[in-house]
This record gives C-alpha cells, structure tokens and sequence, in this order.
C-alpha cells in the first residue's frame, strides 16, 4: 500500500475540487488581497528587453512569429498569439502584462486545491500565502512572459496527477486531461518538459511500488503520447531554430553547471540577493519535504522535480542561460514544504501561528521590496536592459523639427521605439526632412563595437558634436547636418561612390521617408524603420558635363520571403521610372544598373527603394535587418563603352564573400582540437574594438607574406564552420586537409579583390571537414585573418 500523506493529518485532509478555495472564506480573503497586490503598479515599471520582445514579437504577422520560433528563438508561437489577442484590446503595459496576473489567479485557485490533497486546511493556508509572496512568484506574474502560465498550467498537472495518484481505475477523461495540459505547457515553454518526465515517471513508479497494472499501462501511454507531441515539437521548432543548437552546442563544466543550477534554485525560494534569507527560506523547505516524506505522490514529484533539471543539466554539458524562471514550476511545492515545516516549528504558539508567520514575511516583503516591483525602476538592472520608457520618454521631451533619430545598438533602437510609438507618431518621427529643410542628427548611443569600439572611439570617428548628454544609461549626441546639395556631374567620365554613415547620409541624400541607419560586423546600411512601408532615399545629381550614358552598382543585402529593392529614376520632373528591383531571398548581393539619357537635363534624382515584408526575423521581434542597403556607385559618361569599362572594376563577386552562415561569434566550439602556429603567424590577440573577450584573431607578422596554422581536430560530425576574415585583392586564406603522408589537399579557398571590403570579423562559413579525426592547415597571405572563440578555430554547424 503507498501512503498518501502524513499519518497525523488523515483526518483533516480532504478529497477535495478546483472549487475548494472559494469555499474557505481566509483563502477568498487572501486571494483578493493577492488580485490587489498583483493589479497596483502593474503598468508603472518599463517593460525590460526580454519583455518587450513579446509584444513587439505579438505585433507582427502570424507567418512572422511561426518563423521566429522556428528560426531564431527559444520559444514555442503560442504564447505570442495568446499575447496578440489582448493587443486587439490595447498594447499599454497594464494590458499586456494582465495575462500573466490572470495565470497567477489560476495558479493561487489550483495550488490551494492540490495542497488541500496533501496537507490539513491550515497548513494549506499557509502555503496559498507563502506562495502570494514568494518573490518569484510575485516577479513572474507582473511581466509578459509566458512562466507565469507555465507556473498555471503546472498547478493544475499537480492537482490532476494527486487526484489520479489515488486512483487504481483508468479514469481516461483524468488521462487525457492530464496529456493535453502536459503537451499545453511545452508548446508553452520548452522547459515544461522537466514537467512531463518528472509526472509520467512519477506515475509509473507509484503504479509499480503499488503492484497494479492499471498505473503502470496509464503512466505508458500517457508517456507515449506526450512523447510524440514533443517529437513533432523538436522537428517543427527546436531543431532548426539557430538560438535553441547554440545553447545545446555550449559546453560547461560540471562545476559551474551546478552553481547555476542552486542559484536557480535559491531564485525560487527568495527571488533578490539576499543569501541567509534565501538559504533560510530553503532549509525550512528541505525540512518540510523530509516531514512530508510519507506521501509518496508529493515527496517523489517534489524530488523528481528537484533532480530531473540537473540531470538534464548534466547529460548536455550547459545551463547555458538557465535561470530560475525555468523551474519557475517548483515553487508551489517548495511552499508546500515550507508550511509543513513552519506548522511543526510553530504549533506550540497555535494553528494559526505559522500562516500569521507567512504573512508577517509578506507584508516585509512587499514593503522592504516596493521599488523593486512598482517603480518605473524595478527592472532597470544591466542584466536585463535599460529603463527604455524613460529614455524614450526623454526623447520625446527634447525632440525638435526636422530630427532624425539613429541608434548604436539593435535591440536599443528596437526597444525605445516601442514606446516611443506612444509618445511622438510614428510619421511624425520617421520621416526625415525634405531637400530644403535642416536636419537635426540624434544619435542614442551605448554600443559602440562596430561604430567606434568605445565611446571615445566613436566621438573621434563621428564627432564633433553640437550637444551631449549622458541620461540613464545612454548618451544622447545631438548635432545640426548641413546639406551637402545636388553632386554636379561634371567629369567625363564621373565616379562617385556614396557610402551610409552618420556623416554623410544625412549630409548627401536629398531626401528620405521611413530609413534609419543600421550597423553591424559589416558596416553601415540603410533599413527601413516599419514593415511592409517603402523606405525611400533620393540622391540629386546636376549634368554639367554633359553626360548621356549612367551605371549605377548597387550594394544590398535582400534574406527575407517579400522584400523589394528597387531604383527609380527621373530627369527633371518627369515621372520616376523604375531601371531595377528585385524580391524575396536574393543571394547575388549587388546590381550593375545601366540606363541612357540623350535628352538635355538639369537634375537626375536617383531613388534608392526597399520594403521590408513582415514574414520573417531577422532577430527576437524585428525582421527589418532582413533587407538593407549598404552603399552605391554612380558612374556617368558619354557613351556606354566608358560606362562599361568602369562598371566592371567597380563589381566584384561577392557570392563566397557573402555566403556566411550567420555573423556571431559562436557560444563553444564542440570540437576537440590543438592550434599550432608556425613562426610567420601572429598568435590570437583581442582587438581592442571587439567587446567579447573570447574572441581573438590570428594574423601575419609585419613583413611576412604567408603563413600557416595547423588545426589537429577530433569532431563528432562533419558539419563545421571557421571564423576567416579578409580584403583586398592580395589576401587569400585556403583550408587543407593533411594527408596521412603529410602531403595537404586544399578544400576550401577564399580570395580578396581589389574592390572586396573587409569580411565581419564574426562570420561563419561553412567548413565541411573531410574526416572526423584529423588535421587542416589554414594558410594565410596578405591581409587574412583566422579569428578565434576561447582559443578554438573550429565550431560545431550544429
């Protein structure tokens, strides 16, 4: 026989329903003062950068969050499309975030109906109010993320599993019931699968200690079933979603996967930096779960909950960006425990004692923790972003006529403007100036690593400014930009080559609607600030020379299903005509225009053209950067052999230049391997304008024409990707494979040209290694780089 709770409280526990709170006048009580706390402040503090991404992510089309989740996140689509209705309702912090306080009601109503099967009336009051004020709990239920109803959804698998525990009948309403909640929670939140192994196996073992069948055949084909909705699950979304391989890609060691993990753990049983709390906080709960102990279905969940993360943990060699939030599910059983504990310590001062403890605590909670949970503040920590609705806010207060606004960073840019939609309209603040009006330059800057490096080194590349002050965490630069005015043609033959920059775009276009400035590893481009609304810049020319014959070499980049790019010409004010576009995912990365005029003209306007269609991200909730043009070439003559004979130096072949997997620098190798140097070649060293300290390049000495670095590997597959950088036509970096005669065989070549700019110094290209086991050398000359992560030149494609 399995016993199913502690012996001296049989008879004041009760087989009870989900209806079981509403009929305890003190739990009513609680509850409604939970809905206060819960509902005060909520749409007072700034959404942080995780939480932004939600909404800005629910915005877009359905195609697009199908897309995200599959490609670039490690979240399943149904949270967003649950957050995407509440947006028909308003996309104001407090509607947004009222989801999450709604799971929490859930998780309150259905925790206190499982306790009510484990523990007497008034140790279950006290864990109901040791969960309210848990400070997880409390943090998780004020923000638009989808652990809150995890946490829901988990209180109700909790309250099914007790309530099937005691039954040695089928119940296959119960079962199923039991299976879809299951399968709801991890097209949740991946993490729910710790759930799904810890109550399946739970339910097996229980119907094996008890000598029954009907247990055991419930617990397989529960199992069964659940484990096809996650397979389908694995090959729909995670397998091919770049975000999710990287963190099962990294590799920790065992020490520093377990610290996470307590700190994880401790995160549930007291949320802020406060260690003897904490550790007190978990004791009385490993004290209670050892009193509890004689409920075999609440003590083997509760330990299987406790292990299963870590195993998993273990087995894969990260907790990579594992927080506390993902076992967020553990606290309602912690609290459980806690009560239990807390009525043993303080019986002798009488029963209600310990539920007066848990909300004396509480209420020190609330009030010692206020700003960390009601201010505008509460989030603002490095950890997790910046205070983006002050910054907007202080945008929108000093914004002046004519401003254009630029940031440095991509998920700064995108999360101020989220709530700077609210403060200034979106055409009112996205259209830059006409031909004829003054431009005012606003710069938000914080990230400098491809504009700068650094502050200063950003101030010396773009400045001097006209103004700049420091709010929060940014730097606001304001500068005045004076137009630079049509660009007379009148060489014969004329070259210009037009790059985008802070100091030049705004200085040289002659106008612009819905463009703003993006940087990266690669360089400036132009993207558009909206989905599916044409991005247009003009640049004005005058024909003094004369010139009849035009080319124009246009440099893009188009990886997105629906995007345009396109030019546009007119001569005078005769209507634009449209001399090149193209859609979709186009991998040749540059155009040769050449076009003719034999009419006498004044003024040729070039107009640079893109659209960004809402279907697929280029990063968490924006797919802007999925088009984007990074510069242009106007050639004019007066005849088309010249045009010609200009356009073809000004091309380059950019297919292997531009054929990069992805530009990031990768989370951990997963390949053994030794690097060897011979002595022409300069061991890795960080460069001083790259922030992440794992990354280093190889280089040539000064005065050395070629070198080598001999890689010996041992990988798991085939599939690999290096980190080679180089420009200009003297550069050549080549991979070969060492035969077992020491002779090598080349397999991979990489050239520079004389018009070739340098390759990010984070891109991945691909690098099918011949065997598993062997050696490569990587031969540089001239300008080539080998870049390395912790020391490694190898990386696992997957």
């Amino acid at each position: 026989m399995i016993s199913h709770r502690p012996k001296a409280h049989i008879s004041e526990i009760e087989d009870v329903g989900l209806t079981a709170l509403f009929r305890d006048r003190s739990a009513c009580i609680a509850l409604c003062f939970f809905a206060a706390v819960a509902l005060y402040n909520l749409g007072v503090p700034s959404l942080w950068m995780d939480e932004i991404l939600v909404p800005m992510t629910a915005a877009h089309s359905l195609e697009f969050i199908i897309n995200q989740s599959t490609y670039v996140e490690v979240h399943p689509p149904l949270f967003y499309f649950t957050v995407k209705l509440f947006e028909f309702i308003g996309k104001d912090d407090f509607t947004v975030r009222f989801f999450s306080v709604f799971c929490g009601l859930v998780t309150c109503i259905a925790g206190y109906a499982a306790a009510r099967l484990v523990l007497p009336l008034p140790q279950a009051r006290t864990a109901l109010v040791l969960l309210m004020v848990n400070t997880q709990f409390l943090f998780l239920i004020r923000t638009v993320r989808p652990y809150a109803c995890m946490v829901a959804l988990f209180a109700l698998i909790f309250f099914l599993y007790l309530r099937l525990s005691r039954e040695d009948q089928f119940r296959p309403g119960l079962t199923a019931l039991l299976g879809l909640l299951l399968g709801l929670s991890f097209s949740l939140v991946y993490t729910s699968l710790f759930i799904i192994v810890a109550v399946v196996g739970c339910l097996g073992l229980l119907g094996l200690l008890a000598r029954r069948a009907v247990p055991v055949w419930r617990a397989v084909l529960l199992g069964l079933a659940v484990s096809l909705f996650v397979a389908s699950f694995y090959a729909l979304f995670i397998a091919k979603s770049s975000v999710s391989q990287a963190y099962l890609n990294a590799s920790m060691d065992y020490a520093g996967i377990t610290s996470i993990y307590c700190n994880a753990l401790l995160d549930n049983v007291f949320y802020f930096n406060n260690l003897p709390l904490r550790l007190s906080l978990a004791a009385l709960a490993l004290h209670g779960l050892w009193l509890l102990r004689g409920n075999q279905p609440f003590f083997f969940l509760t330990l299987a909950l406790l292990a299963v993360p870590y195993v998993q943990l273990v087995v894969t060699h990260t907790a990579l960006n594992f927080w506390g939030r993902h076992i967020a599910f553990l606290m309602f059983p912690l609290a459980m425990a806690q009560a239990c504990s807390a009525t043993a310590l303080l019986s002798r001062f009488g029963r209600p004692a310990p539920a007066l403890a848990a909300v004396a605590l509480g209420l020190a909670v609330l009030i010692g923790y206020h700003h960390k949970f009601y201010a505008v503040d509460s989030y603002d920590v490095d950890i997790i972003g910046d205070n983006y609705k002050l910054v907007a806010q202080r945008l929108a207060d000093t914004a002046t006529p004519g401003q254009v606004l630029n940031f440095t960073g991509d998920y700064l840019e995108k999360c101020t403007g989220w709530y700077l939609d609210r403060y200034i309209a979106p055409t009112a603040r996205l259209n830059a100036p006409g031909a004829d009006a003054p431009v005012s330059s606003v710069i938000v800057g914080k990230e400098y690593t491809y504009v700068g490096g650094n502050k200063e080194g950003f101030i010396k590349r773009f400045g001097p400014f006209d103004a700049e002050e420091q709010f929060r965490s940014v730097t606001i630069f304001r500068r005045a930009v004076a137009k630079a005015g049509p660009t007379d043609m009148a060489a014969t033959p004329f070259f210009r080559a037009f790059a985008f920059d802070y100091t030049r775009f705004y200085a040289e276009a002659a106008a612009l609607a819905d463009c703003s400035l993006a940087s990266s590893a690669r360089g400036f481009s132009m993207i558009a600030t909206r989905p599916d609304t044409p991005a247009v810049c003009d640049y004005a020319f005058t024909n003094s020379g004369g010139n009849t014959h035009f080319g124009v070499v246009l440099d893009y980049r188009s990886a997105g299903w629906g995007n345009v790019v396109a030019v546009d010409v007119r001569f005078d004010d005769a209507p634009f005509v449209q001399v090149f576009a193209t859609g979709g995912m186009d991998s040749r990365r540059q155009a040769i225009i050449h076009f003719e005029h034999d009419a006498p003209f004044t003024t040729m306007t070039v107009r640079l053209r893109l659209v960004c269609h809402d279907s697929l991200p280029s990063s968490p909730g924006s797919g802007l950067r999925t088009v984007g043009l990074e510069g242009f070439t106007v050639i004019a003559a007066k005849d088309a052999s010249t045009v010609n004979n200009i356009l073809g130096p000004a091309a380059y072949n950019a297919y292997l230049l531009e054929n990069y997997e992805s530009e990031r620098f990768p989370a951990a190798s997963g390949i053994e391997q030794h690097l060897a140097y011979d002595a022409n070649v300069i061991q890795c060293a960080r460069p001083d304008d790259v922030e992440d300290p794992r990354a280093a390049m190889c280089s040539l000495r000064p005065g050395q024409a070629a070198g080598d670095i001999d890689i010996r590997y041992t990988a798991p597959h085939n599939d690999a990707v290096f980190l080679p950088r180089i420009s200009g036509e003297d550069s050549l970096l080549t991979a070969q494979f060492i035969m077992p005669d020491g002779l090598p065989v080349g397999f991979f070549t990489m050239r520079g040209n004389s018009n070739s700019r340098w390759t990010p110094a984070a891109a991945q290209y691909k690098l099918p290694l011949p065997k598993l086991d062997g050696a490569i050398r990587v031969h540089l000359e001239g300008k080539a780089q080998l870049w390395t992560v912790d020391g490694k030149a190898l990386f696992r494609a997957r």
